[in-house]
């Protein structure tokens, strides 16, 4: 079944087909067959067995390909990839312990799935890094049923980012890989947007998103609408990751798209507004670098290339197919379970245990240094001792509440920078030249079920081009703000709290307050 002189990929997404054989020419890979085709079928109807069996077989005519051996892979949207950390085991009950693990998780069963891992033990600190990565059984079954049926043989299935990532990163594994984390981000012929962080080598997160409309539409303002959700769900992956990989930091980025038409330019605009090298993906074995190739054909290389590549550790789910059905890690008997259940919380235990005492440990050397350094203070400066015993315990309170609430704002404008970003852009499209804008203010107030109250208030200068009609103006601004579908969203109401005369350098006008009101968040 398993013949290692395969060197072809087969990909299916679905909807198309897409082959790639490569070879070895003078110590480089070279594509020496490709092709791609689309299953005929009606509009948002999913294609017949017999249609796609048809596809294949005639793509594989087409690129030219002899060989009966094939790898291939599942698509993103059945496929997942999921990092943890677990307290060193020996290397017989990682299989068992993982699949325990993971069920915190994953968003389906692992009965399921058929999953493989990546280890990464750190034995000083007595702890491994998990890479754990699987794609659904029934996703996997009906598709080795039709390529089995078009009279191929199967020689790994993976999941399919783990395949782009391998052919656009080939290179760069064979020369040891580099030590700083990038993305690879991919978007298929649908218009599918897919981001894969990476380091040394291994895949440490994959995120799927929304479907983008491409440049190449006629609509300029269309085209500057897509590249801004593009740009937001970029930002967010890599907030995403830099949350999860305490320490890491993206710092540049391979885009796989058609960067000469279709999403004309995004390469140069990336790298404009995340501030990294922004790189254009070509896939291992093109030999015309000048040309764009989808993220399907790269996933088919990326398949024909797993022969040649070292970095195979644990990524044949094929494999895991075969040793499921002879002996399915599912079939422990319930003792065992038990026993493996039992062991896990114990570890888990001893671990809360030593955690909390090196905790109350370096707690209590904090607050020892604290208050020498305190003590310190007060002798060499008696006057600071003195203005704070006028205050009252009221007072002090009150000024403490005071810094907690600039604290929880400027915390707040760092960890929803992109929302608050996008409402502050809409902002400035919005306000007319005969407004300033003099104050901004945002507030996170907790409501009585538990939930948040967010709200934006907005200060400014009104001068009216006609004396009289000041309120109408406000109303117009305000009602522009309210048109205004991306900066009204998740926010439901705004009303004007004040309005009073003011003159600024000699210009009569009216000094205007707005509160925006945000949907109110219940308690999770």
């Amino acid at each position: 079944m398993f013949k290692e002189d395969a060197k072809v990929g087969l990909y299916f997404d679905g909807r198309r087909v897409y082959v790639a054989e490569l070879h070895k020419e003078s110590g480089q890979l070279r594509i020496s067959g490709s092709a791609h085709a689309e299953v005929f079928s009606p509009p948002w109807v999913p294609p017949e067995p017999a249609a796609i069996i048809q596809t294949i077989q005639q793509t594989l005519r087409q690129a030219g390909v002899h060989s009966k051996t094939v790898a291939t892979a599942l698509p993103a949207r059945d496929s997942v990839i999921r990092y943890f950390e677990m307290p060193l085991l020996p290397k017989k009950e990682w299989a068992n312990a993982i699949r325990f693990e993971a069920h915190k998780y994953m968003p389906f069963d692992t009965k399921d799935l058929y999953f493989g891992f990546d280890v990464l033990p750190e034995a000083p600190l007595k702890k491994m890094k998990v890479i754990f990565f699987a794609v659904k059984k029934q996703s996997a079954d009906h598709l080795i049923r039709l390529i089995s049926e078009a009279g191929l043989t199967i020689r790994a299935i993976e999941p399919g980012f783990v395949s782009l990532f391998r052919a656009y990163n080939f290179e760069r594994i064979h020369k040891g890989g580099e030590g700083e984390a990038y993305a690879v981000v991919g978007i298929d012929d649908d218009d599918n947007l897919n981001v894969a962080v990476t380091k040394s080598g291994l895949l440490l997160i994959s995120q799927d998103s929304i479907v983008l409309k491409p440049s190449g539409d006629d609509d300029p303002s269309k085209a500057n609408i897509a590249f801004e959700t593009f740009l937001t769900e970029i930002r967010l992956t890599l907030n995403y990751f830099s949350k999860s990989f305490k320490g890491e930091e993206v710092r540049r980025m391979v885009l796989c798209a058609d960067v000469t038409h279709r999403f004309k330019d995004w390469d140069k605009m990336l790298g404009q507004e995340l501030g990294i090298p922004v790189e254009i993906g070509h896939a291992v074995g093109q030999a015309d670098k000048t040309k764009p190739v989808s993220s399907g054909m790269a996933i088919a290389c990326g398949l024909a290339a797993r022969r040649y590549s070292e970095e195979k550790r644990g990524l044949n789910l094929e494999r895991i197919t075969k040793n499921t059905q002879a002996a399915s890690p599912a079939s422990l008997t319930a003792a065992e379970e038990n026993k493996l259940v039992r062991q896990w919380i114990l570890v888990e235990l001893i671990l809360m245990v030593l955690g909390f005492f090196s905790v109350y440990y370096f707690m209590t050397t904090k607050v020892n240094a604290t208050r020498r350094v305190v003590q310190q203070a007060r002798i060499a400066h008696p006057q600071t001792v003195s203005a704070t015993n006028e205050m009252s315990l009221g007072q002090l309170n009150q000024k403490e509440l005071g810094l907690n609430k600039r604290l929880a704002f400027l915390t707040a404008l760092v960890d929803q920078r992109v929302y608050w970003t996008n409402k502050m852009n809409e902002i400035a499209k919005t306000v007319p030249q005969n407004i300033q804008l003099t104050f901004l203010d945002f507030t996170d107030d907790e409501n009585v079920d538990g939930g948040g109250n967010l709200s934006l208030k907005i200060e400014g200068d009104l001068f009216p081009n006609e004396p009289g009609n000041e309120l109408d103006a406000a109303n117009r601004f305000v009602d522009a703000l309210k048109q205004d579908q991306e900066f009204m969203r998740g926010i439901g109401e705004i009303k004007i709290n004040s309005l009073h005369k003011v003159a600024v350098k000699g210009r009569a006008g009216v000094h205007f307050a707005l509160e925006c009101a945000a949907i109110p968040t219940q308690e999770a």
